[in-house]
């Protein structure tokens, strides 16, 4: 009898103990899918950042390749700067001493100028004299 009892306590038990394993096991695959399903979410959301910030990126890309193609024409390097008014500046320094030597050359030349003058003023005279 006590036999009988441990079977029938054995099959009563067995079959619940598999569908009490049955229902953890199930319970545990729907929570680990619905985790993995939450993960792939996750992961398509990023990826959709991540797209967004690519796209962002290449923007911000393309914005400083045209500020670097503008930058020379509207700004000028120091030294760039520092070279062309040296050069400006040599240049009206040469334009000075130019004008200088000129303003001597008229000078002497204004000499000559009255001295002619005054030998053509002398000629003029001299013709009066001769042609009253």
């Amino acid at each position: 009898m006590d036999l009988e009892i441990i079977k029938l306590a054995a099959a009563i038990f067995i079959p619940f103990l598999i569908l009490f394993f049955a229902a953890v096991i199930g319970v545990f695959r729907y929570f680990l899918k619905r985790f993995a399903d939450d993960i792939k979410a996750e992961f398509a959301q990023l990826e959709a950042k991540i797209d967004k910030n690519d796209e962002k990126v290449l923007q911000v890309e393309r914005d400083f390749m045209a500020f670097q193609v503008q930058l020379p024409k509207e700004y000028v390097q120091r030294a760039d700067h520092i070279r062309v008014t040296a050069i400006i500046e040599k240049k009206v320094d040469g334009l000075g001493v130019l004008i200088m030597s000129l303003q001597g050359t008229l000078q002497g030349q204004q000499g000559e100028l009255k001295l002619l003058l005054g030998r053509i003023g002398d000629i003029n005279a001299k013709r009066e004299k001769q042609n009253p």
